[in-house]
């Protein structure tokens, strides 16, 4: 019934065919689904104590297709933190996997594009930061007093910003933590 609701799409359902301890033959592959359907419902908390049980699913066992999909799943989770670096670590070791290279090439184009957008959130709010602590009074030519500089770099992050979001998709922005 897990895999069936969970393959429906009837997360909400499947969470309840979750068992409270991942034991026995099915184990990797509950836990596996696991993960899945608690970051599809958005519950962070439980999928952090689950995301740390799939390093060990990784470990343990023995079907390389199988730690190739916990890798997937694991980089997925580590996506939506803002660990990138880690999901790019995974992707990338899965790029000479036949089983999810398409899941990881797409993975480490967007996890550019949405470390390229997070730079340039924290780079306008630095710019306006730094606007709203010049002195008008104090002579242009001082570091850091030049209204022009800062207008100008602010122009030129909103644009990259602009033109970033029209390749952002919101399910783009939801799996890369920037919602």
């Amino acid at each position: 019934m897990l895999s069936f609701n969970r393959g429906l799409g009837n997360f909400q359902v499947a969470v309840d065919f979750l068992p409270r301890r991942f034991s026995g033959p099915l184990a990797l592959v509950e836990l596996f689904f696991g993960l899945g359907i608690m970051m599809a419902l958005n519950r962070m908390d439980d999928a952090k104590r689950l995301a740390l049980k799939c390093a060990w699913g990784i470990n343990v066992s023995k079907n390389q297709e199988m730690k190739q999909l916990f890798m997937k799943q694991l980089a997925a989770y580590c996506a939506r933190t803002r660990e990138w670096s880690a999901a790019v670590a995974l992707w990338e070791e899965l790029l000479t996997s036949d089983l999810c290279l398409e899941d990881a090439i797409r993975g480490l184009v967007n996890v550019g594009l949405a470390h390229s957008l997070h730079a340039m959130a924290q780079g306008i709010a630095l710019v306006r930061a730094l606007k709203s602590t010049r002195d008008p009074a104090t002579p242009q030519k001082i570091l850091g007093n030049d209204k022009t500089k800062w207008d100008g770099i602010e122009r030129f992050l909103e644009q990259r910003k602009l033109t970033l979001l029209k390749l952002a998709s919101a399910e783009l922005k939801r799996d890369f933590g920037l919602a």
